[in-house]
């Protein structure tokens, strides 16, 4: 499948990089996200709009069921203390 790759992207608070693509399971996709460790908490947002046109169902975030998201703008609410991200949102 296709990818959209972003690597070493300024912010206020240091590079960005992610990469999404599709998912190993239908009507998923997954992302490798690095961010730097400075973020405040609740700053750090991924925002993905669902090629399927169906709302999120779930994010599994590091191998962990994540619920810190939003259907209305279609956001995940990244954990800050992480600096490397793992994740599968499924519609």
């Amino acid at each position: 499948g296709k990818s959209i790759e972003l690597y070493h992207a300024a912010t206020n608070y240091g590079d960005v990089s992610y990469k999404l693509w599709s998912g190993k399971k239908p009507d998923t996709i997954e992302a490798g996200i690095n961010l730097p460790g400075n973020i405040p908490e609740g700053k750090a947002k991924l925002f993905v709009r669902s090629p399927f046109g169906k709302p999120i169902k779930s994010v599994i975030m590091n191998g962990k069921e994540w619920k810190n998201w939003d259907n209305t703008d279609e956001s995940i609410v990244l954990p800050t203390p992480e600096k490397e991200i793992n994740l599968m949102v499924s519609y």
